[in-house]
């Protein structure tokens, strides 16, 4: 008897295959399901001050002021039996004896109007919660379900009460439900649609279902790995919906390759074993190729110490690995096993549909006469798209971009309404006092109160708190400093009294961008004379955490598109054997991501999240290659079998440009259906790789490759053959 060949072709191969991915499958299900209850919602930046801020608040003191959850109590009205401050008074006395509060800052016990709505309207307490790393969803569903039935029994007081919570673990923990859920929206939206797409693309039910279980497939198996690499990675919530964007679009593109090459064997008159084996071959290598550009983009992605850009390489990296090995597994052992019955259930086609005979053959011939005519004509739309990169604005946009549909962002909007400023958008200022000095030394006072005196004076900051303001509010409000002293510790000072917090209100009204610039200016000590004698000034908060993004963003850049370019254009060197083919390859696919950057600040015009460019430059780069590897593969057979240029690229446009274009349609309605959800991350994200997958396979690969091609000439072979020791 025969050993089972390695290619899962032979028949007890083929069904070992089939059985191995099957368990694959059932394991990953339970471990997909509940993959967002353990990713990280917030961002980090390794290494940066807000992170060195976090920790120390974390481990060094006890204020409410870090990281907290912000209880809103709105709706308060002049008629009602219930004042602001009395309110406070109540809320305050229920959360102090909940369990999972560990500490609390309100007008009850600070005196502060901070704590209170304008007109009265309502009033704001900070809550730090207890064990918040370990429990923080348990906590928030706790304390929600309190505050729901208190808003119950205090409606008949104040009946249009409203009590909602909010803060960056608020926001983090609806951002994850939210995103899981519209990633499954998303799927559920795209799969009709891509089904009817692969059905008008091979006109047969089995070709057309292969693909799609493809990619029904390695969505849950690589969200399955991905847990798996959560126990041992912080990975971001960002990565469900990458995951989901790439895990469909990747599979079902090199499905359709190895589905459209297997019939194509079959008409040669191979049986289906023999097809399968040689499809393997042929289309694998194509597949393996692309995959490698793919993943030189994702694995630049590595460098930038942001917990969210390497969540999605690893990510990208998980789900582009499980779409290769499919296709160069799974799909061969179901194809051998269907042979000729992949042609069953055919889906008739009109006539009027097809492209009449010969007319790939024509339009090469045309391109070949006036190549420099056909490239001009191509370029023009986009470098006039290009063009608008050139106003690409690296910061948050302005305004809402948070998904209305949370309790925690209608919270936000409520305190905005109360003429509240945004708590959650708080700058902490940790100073370090210099050798022997402590908070309560009036060297230390001074100091502190020259710091709070000089950053206060900035328009953008609406309030400044730091022990000394405390104090006064407290002697204020008939509390006696002695006694109000160790709380007042506890909220501004470390354990040893020799690092103090400096919080910055925002001034009402002050959008996010303009903080980010505040932290800079403190930072380089713009506009502001801070005292010499401090021994350290660090910057936190959520202000601190974008400015931080966004530079490390900008510092790293230069190194992820260098690295990018450089093994993309050796890669593709190795693969064709031509200089000239690896570079026009590289300098497109810069060509395509200019002009989807360009459509991006062109539809979405105040602003772009600091993240997108350099996912889009990765993640394009690497989509891009696939059509250019697809195409070029069949053109570089042509002319090995001794075909002229002409009649090679007729080859490669004739039995590619179906499949390149039905692969970039189901690619741009996988991103579109991304688009309609409310994270605008996700659509800006999903925006820009359809309008870069459209570009790429029109304009690009049918049109400006192919003239470049023309006008190289001999050069598209060089060096050749004298390569193949470096291969």
């Amino acid at each position: 008897m025969k050993p089972p060949r390695p290619d899962g072709t032979h028949g007890a191969g083929r069904r070992g295959t089939l059985l191995l991915w099957l368990l694959v499958l059932i394991a990953s299900l339970p471990l997909a399901s509940g993959l967002e209850a353990r990713l990280e919602t917030a961002a980090r930046v390794t290494g940066s001050d807000h992170e060195r801020v976090a920790q120390l608040l974390r481990s060094e003191f006890d204020s409410a002021f870090a990281d907290p959850l912000i209880l809103v109590a709105s709706g308060i009205a002049p008629g009602d039996a219930i004042t602001a401050e009395q309110l406070s008074h109540r809320l305050t006395a229920a959360l102090e004896v909940d369990p999972h509060v560990a500490g609390l800052l309100s007008y009850e016990n600070t005196h502060d109007v901070l704590f209170l709505g304008a007109r009265g309207q309502g009033a704001v307490i900070l809550v730090r919660p207890k064990d918040p790393a370990g429990s923080m969803d348990a906590t928030l569903t706790q304390l929600r379900a309190l505050t729901a039935m208190l808003e119950r029994e205090l409606r008949g007081s104040a009946p249009a009460l409203s009590l909602q919570w909010t803060g960056a673990a608020a926001l983090n923990a609806d951002l994850r439900r939210v995103s899981a859920t519209e990633a499954q929206a998303a799927e559920a939206r795209v799969m009709p649609l891509v089904l009817l797409l692969l059905l008008l693309v091979f006109r047969s039910v089995p070709a057309a279902l292969l693909p799609a279980i493809a990619g029904m497939v390695c969505i849950p198996i690589a969200l399955g790995i991905a847990a798996l690499a959560s126990r041992v990675l912080p990975l971001s919530i960002v990565l469900i919906n990458v995951v989901s964007m790439l895990g469909l679009g990747l599979s079902i593109d090199y499905a359709l390759l190895m589905v459209g090459r297997f019939r194509e064997e079959l008409a040669a008159g191979h049986d289906g074993p023999a097809a399968a084996r040689r499809t393997r071959r042929s289309a694998g290598h194509t597949i393996l190729l692309s995959a490698a550009g793919i993943a030189v983009g994702f694995a630049a992605l590595l460098l930038v110490p942001i917990n969210e850009i390497r969540s999605i390489a690893v990510g990208g990296l998980i789900v582009l690995a499980v779409a290769v090995l499919l296709a160069c597994t799974l799909l061969p052992a179901l194809l051998a096993r269907l042979g000729s019955r992949i042609n069953a259930w055919p889906v008739p086609w009109p006539r009027r549909w097809s492209l009449p005979h010969g007319s790939w053959s024509r339009a090469t011939g045309a391109l070949f006469r006036r190549p420099a005519l056909f490239l001009l004509c191509g370029l023009a739309p986009l470098l006039l798209l290009g063009v608008h990169a050139l106003d690409l604005r690296i910061s948050l946009p302005r305004g809402q971009w948070l998904p209305r549909s949370a309790a925690s962002v209608r919270a936000m909007t409520q305190l905005q309404a109360m003429g509240q400023p945004d708590l959650s958008q708080l700058i902490e200022v940790l100073v370090g006092l210099p050798a022997g000095v402590s908070v309560d030394d009036p060297r230390g006072r001074a100091l502190l109160a020259d710091v709070s005196r000089q950053l206060g004076r900035d328009a953008r900051v609406g309030a400044v708190r730091e022990l000394s303001a405390a104090a006064v509010l407290a002697e204020a409000a008939g509390v006696p400093v002695t006694k109000a002293l160790p709380q007042l510790h506890r909220m501004f000072a470390s354990r040893d009294l020799r690092t103090a917090l400096v919080a910055l209100i925002p001034a009402a009204g002050t959008d996010s961008i303009a903080l980010t610039e505040l932290v800079r200016d403190i930072r380089a000590g713009r506009n502001f004379v801070l005292p010499e004698s401090a021994a350290s000034i660090l910057v936190g908060g959520l202000p601190a955490l974008n400015a931080d993004y966004e530079d490390s963003v900008r510092s790293h850049s230069p190194a992820v598109v260098a690295t990018v370019l450089g093994v993309s254009f050796l890669m593709l060197l190795i693969g064709f054997r031509s200089v000239a083919i690896a570079l026009k390859a590289v300098l497109l696919n810069v060509i395509s991501v200019a002009a989807s950057l360009g459509a991006l600040v062109w539809v979405f015009q105040d602003g772009v999240f600091p993240n997108i460019p350099i996912l889009a430059f990765c993640i394009v780069f690497g989509l891009s290659m696939d059509y250019e590897v697809f195409l070029f593969h069949r053109v570089l057979e042509s002319h090995r079998a001794g075909r002229t240029d002409e009649e090679s690229m007729d080859d490669g446009l004739r039995l590619t440009a179906r499949l390149i274009a039905s692969a970039a349609l189901i690619m741009i309605a996988v991103f579109g259906a991304f688009c309609l959800g409310e994270f605008l991350f996700i659509r800006m994200l999903g925006f820009t790789l359809a309008v870069a997958v459209l570009i790429d396979a029109t304009l690009v690969r049918l049109l400006l490759g192919p003239a470049i091609f023309a006008l190289a000439g001999r050069w598209n072979w060089w060096p050749g053959p004298r390569l193949d020791r470096l291969r």
